[in-house]
Parts: structure tokens; sequence; C-alpha cells
């Protein structure tokens, strides 16, 4: 019966053994703090985490579906942020008192641009002059925050509550995950272009020659990685209430990593965007865990958790598909 279970079917197993784990841990006393664990705020604070982690990991998740890589979600995050928090200044807007609406909606409108023309150069970069998705995605992980620390000072603030409502209200990138992640679940699985995507990313050649337009399939893939991440941007603008050159560094690893952890092939044509957020919440629960079972320091593990997670996901992986394949 087990051997037969999905990944998403083990990541709600894991997910729900370490919340058993946790309890049995906070009723021995063995956590510092059970009832600010096991409290309604703490849960609402992992699912915010989940939900801006999300927001641009299923973007970074369909781009390996598509067989590529995606290096520059953090640096996207970071410019995404810079262009909205500018552009106040940058139109000569001097009014008083809260944002309008229609200023909101012109921030919001130019990170999401700068995501379609990043999506949209990377995809030309891959398919038409031919660099490999990691090169091409690592040139524009350098190339965002250099010209971040050009067009804009240390730090940019942005204190209109308005706004900043799109970050500090715990459940509004719930929303906003899941309107995205039905949205793209839609075109993933009753659209013609998602069945094309996973095609190509199991095996390019053979979609080339069945007659699927790769390069507009990169291209797709591409621009809804960016403008994802453009839209985490702003999430994350609005939780901060600020952005500088150093915003969002390692976040595109993250996205790789809960990825991976949700199912995703590193290879391409493999992957669920049920895994990758049922991945988002699992990283975000075990880095959570630390901060209540060890007394110091406990952000110091994070790193060291998130990779153990991600190297033991593959491993058990490979065991599923070894074990699948001497079935066959």
């Amino acid at each position: 019966m087990f051997s037969r279970l999905p990944r998403e079917g083990w990541l709600i197993l894991t997910i729900i053994a370490l919340t058993i784990g946790v309890h049995a841990l906070a009723t021995r006393g063995r956590i510092t703090s059970p009832s600010d664990f096991l409290s309604p705020r703490n849960m609402q604070g992992i699912a915010k985490d989940t939900a801006m982690l999300g927001i641009f990991a299923l973007g970074a998740g369909i781009i390996i579906i598509a067989g590529g890589i995606d290096l520059s979600s953090g640096s996207v995050i970071c410019f995404a942020g810079f262009v909205a928090a500018k552009t106040p200044e940058w139109i000569g807007y001097e009014g008083t008192g809260p944002f309008p609406s229609w200023l909101i909606g012109l921030m919001m409108g130019n990170a999401i641009l700068l995501g379609t023309f990043i999506g949209i150069f990377h995809g030309v970069l891959i398919h038409h002059l031919g660099l490999p998705p990691f090169v091409a995605t690592l040139g524009t992980m350098a190339g965002l925050r250099s010209l971040a620390s050009v067009v804009g000072s240390a730090t940019i603030s942005v204190s209109d509550p308005g706004f900043r409502t799109f970050g500090k209200t715990w459940y509004v990138p719930v929303i906003i995950l899941l309107v995205e992640a039905v949205l793209l679940f839609m075109v993933i699985r009753w659209m013609r272009v998602g069945r094309h995507i996973e095609a190509m990313g199991g095996n390019e050649e053979a979609a080339r020659l069945s007659g699927l337009p790769i390069g507009r399939l990169k291209l797709f893939a591409y621009v809804i990685g960016a403008v994802t991440a453009s839209l985490a941007g702003l999430v994350y603008l609005g939780h901060s209430g600020g952005v500088s050159s150093n915003t969002a560094t390692g976040y595109e690893l993250s996205a790789i990593a809960a990825s991976v952890v949700g199912g995703c092939n590193l290879k391409g044509g493999a992957g669920s965007l049920v895994g990758i957020l049922l991945g988002c919440f699992l990283l975000k629960l075990v880095t959570n865990i630390p901060l209540y079972v060890i007394e110091t320091g406990a952000t110091d593990w994070e790193g060291l958790i998130v990779g153990g997670v991600v190297i033991l996901a593959v491993m058990l992986g490979r065991l599923g598909n070894a074990g699948s394949t001497k079935g066959t």
C-alpha cells in the first residue's frame, strides 16, 4: 500500500508525524514554550511564511517541470520591490496621506510588467541564443541586484498602510497564493500548454520532433517564473516596508528546495503544484520547530535542516523510482 503512495501522500504523512511529535514534546515539557508553538498566532505565521515562499516557488517549480532552472528569483523579488517603491518618485507624486488606489495599482503593474520583460529576456537568452538556463539566470541574478543599487539608494521605504496590507496582514499572502495556485493548476492540468510543458521537460528532442513550439513553451515557463517572483516582491515589500540590494538573497534556493521536496525532478518532466505547496509548508514547519525546541541559536540550524530535508527528499524520490522500476 505504502509503495503506491504518491509523493503528496508522503508529504502529508510527514507533516502529520511532525505535528504529533511536537505535540508529544510539548506535553512532556521538552519544548520551551509549547503554548506559543501551538498557538493560533504561530500557526498563522507558518501559513504566512508558507504563502510568501509558495507565491514564487510555484513559478520556479513550473520552470523545473519544463526542464529548466531559475537562479534569479531572489533578485527579481528584490528588483520588483525596488521598482514598486520607486514608482511614486518616478512619476513625481507629491500627495500626502494614504496612497490612492490608482497609485497602488500602478506600483503593482510596474512590478508585474518588469517580471514579464525579465521572463521574455530569459526565454530569448535560453532558446534563441542557446545559453544554458543556469548561465542565463545566473547572469540576471547578479545583474539585477547591481541594477537595484544603481537605480536606488541603500534602502527604499514604503510606509503606506494600504500597500503594506499585502504583506503585514497574515491572510492576504495566503489568499494571493491560493488564487495563483488555482489559476496555475487550471493552466497546467486543463490547457494544452501545461501538458506540452511537461512533455518538453520529459524529453525536449521528442517534443520538438512532435511539432511542439519549444521556444514559446520555454518563454511561457520563464515568464510565469519571473511574474510570480515579481508578485512575491510586492508581498515582501508590503511585509518589510522597505527594500535594499540585499533583499531576498538566497530565496531562489528556497524555491528550488521546496520544488524538489514537493516531487519535482530537476531533470524536468515531473512534478505537481500540490506537491510544491506541501513542500513549502514542510520546509517552513521544520524551520519553525527549532525556535521552540532549541533554547539558543535556533536560527543557526535553519540552513542545515533545509539541506537535510532536500537531500532526504531526493533520496526517497530515487528509491521510489527504483522501486517502481523493479515492479515493472
